[in-house]
């Protein structure tokens, strides 16, 4: 919601790599955002190339000053961490001009599959590709990691493109 308050026209929410972790997320925010009851938002699961016009009008109206902003919707895509979804997402997202829309992008159990596995063996596995891919994308874009147990996406080489350049402990609530 701080996204949409602060211009952002664009959230991607990558989630875990599980059907189950896609439909909780998708359900959290459903509750959390009141999309149901929300015209501030437009939700797009699993994106394919057939809604790339539908994510180009929406933002579109971004680009339109004068329109007040209560009538701009803010594209909500979650995709699951997976190399086919992803790469679904990244062929929406090179069908549209972006140069214009900063985007934030919230990889969800980030220490599950998008960590690069092959780095040993001097190559990029698959499902991090993807997400290089979907960063190159994103011309103004921020990239948050989130996990529960981030020990895996600290001991990243630094040097790493997904590594990350700060960390925030957050204490859990009630």
């Amino acid at each position: 919601a701080l996204a949409r308050d602060n211009g952002y026209p664009m959230v991607i929410v990558i989630t875990g790599v599980q059907t189950n972790l896609l439909d909780q997320s998708a359900g959290r925010l459903e509750t959390d955002l009141g999309l149901q009851n929300n015209r501030k938002w437009r939700l797009f699961l699993n994106p394919k190339l057939d809604q790339q016009r539908q994510i180009a009008e929406v933002l579109g109206d971004w680009s339109d000053q004068s329109l007040p902003d209560h009538r701009r919707q803010t594209v909500l895509i979650t995709v699951l961490k997976n190399t086919t979804h992803l790469r679904n997402l990244i062929n929406v997202l090179h069908q549209l001009d972006l140069q214009a829309f900063p985007a934030l992008v919230i990889d969800d159990e980030a220490d599950q599959a998008g960590l690069n596995t092959r780095v040993v063996q001097g190559g990029q596995s698959t499902t991090y590709q993807r997400l290089v891919a979907l960063r190159q994308c994103l011309p103004r874009h921020t990239y948050v990691q989130y996990t529960a147990t981030p020990q895996a996406p600290l001991l990243i080489n630094l040097v790493d493109v997904l590594s990350p350049r700060f960390v925030e402990l957050l204490t859990p609530g009630d």
